[in-house]
């Protein structure tokens, strides 16, 4: 089966490299294990967005909203009608390997699938991947990753603890401490920015800065994304959000500490990131600490012809938000069409 380019995941990197190429004339494998939306299509639809609505549409169409911070339910809708509109539907599998083929690629899928071509983007994100820290003991409460966490799971007087200090910690905490529950927070920092600075989300400000910084201090480790004060602070005021040092041990349904302090819980969440893992990819590609590929210009250092969307260090600083990866996948598009 031979295409132009083969594009892996149907996200919204994919879904806008896909796009995009396609306006140029390509022709386009894209592949996804599920459906298109990509990680929207799996986490909490309550989930509201870090950055403003404003600045996550992605190319080709624009994202409307009458709020400011869209829900995740309302982008995965986005989405969606996205790839209806530039005729995108993905090939329904896994790939399990990348392998290079003289100048060019063969990606073999778990369809059955053999795609030859010149061009391989990986837009696979880090939803799928995890950071669960290794902590000792045994819990007999449940215990989830903020992957698989909705808000809908916890009743009002409930005892949460969530592990982590930055986006989704934040976000979990201060949606479980307005659904009356008692919430701990246990972190070694809260990573937590203003919401707005003289009426406006500094955001918007940001975003486009970061498109011209270079991403060099992103790819050599796991990035966290601060969180947004929608009410963190004022809760933890009123005591309703607690915060204090990571656990170092469950035993129970209780959660040690150093020290010798210990906590009763209902119930854990460990908002601890993700990081970046394609085993598929070639296994001698050039890597960061963090296992992202190495790149420049969303262009594999070592695997000419194999590029990424939406890793963290993929272009600029912004290219793991979705403002960075609409203008990743216009640029990547462009540069591909020179060839």
């Amino acid at each position: 089966m031979p295409a132009d380019v083969v594009v892996i995941g149907a996200g919204p990197a994919g879904l806008a490299t896909a796009a995009m190429l396609q306006e140029d004339g390509r022709r386009v494998a894209l592949i996804d294990r599920a459906s298109v939306g990509g990680a929207y299509a799996r986490m909490d639809p309550a989930l509201v967005m870090t950055s403003p609505a404003r600045l996550v549409g992605l190319p080709g169409l624009r994202f409307a909203s009458d709020r400011p911070y869209a829900t995740a339910a309302a982008y995965h809708a986005y989405l969606v009608d996205y790839a209806r509109a530039h005729r995108l539907v993905p090939l329904a599998a896994d790939v399990s390997t990348v392998e290079r083929d003289g100048r060019g690629y063969r990606v073999a899928t778990t369809a059955g699938e053999i795609l030859e071509t010149d061009t391989v983007i990986a837009a696979t994100g880090v939803f799928d991947h995890p950071v669960r820290p290794a902590i000792p003991g045994a819990l007999t409460v449940p215990i989830v990753h903020a992957r698989d966490w909705r808000v809908d799971q916890v009743a009002p007087g409930e005892r949460v603890l969530i592990v982590g200090g930055a986006s989704s910690a934040i976000e979990i905490a201060e949606a479980c401490a307005r659904a009356g529950c008692a919430v701990t927070l246990a972190t070694r920092r809260v990573a937590i920015g203003r919401a707005t600075v003289l009426g406006v989300d500094p955001a918007h400000a940001l975003f486009p800065l970061l498109t011209h910084i270079s991403p060099r201090r992103f790819c050599d480790g796991r990035t966290t994304v601060p969180g947004v004060d929608r009410g963190f602070h004022a809760l933890r005021r009123r005591g309703a959000i607690t915060v204090r040092s990571a656990p170092v041990w469950f035993d129970g349904d209780r959660a040690c500490f150093a020290g010798g302090a210990s906590l009763a819980v209902d119930r854990v969440v460990l908002a601890t990131g993700y990081h970046f893992a394609a085993p598929c990819l070639p296994p001698d590609l050039e890597r960061t600490p963090g296992g992202a590929p190495r790149c420049t210009d969303n262009e594999s250092r070592s695997h000419p012809g194999l590029f990424v969307v939406g890793g963290p260090c993929a272009r600029s600083a912004a290219s793991q938000y979705l403002y960075g990866i609409a203008r990743d996948a216009q640029a990547l598009a462009r540069r591909i069409a020179r060839r």
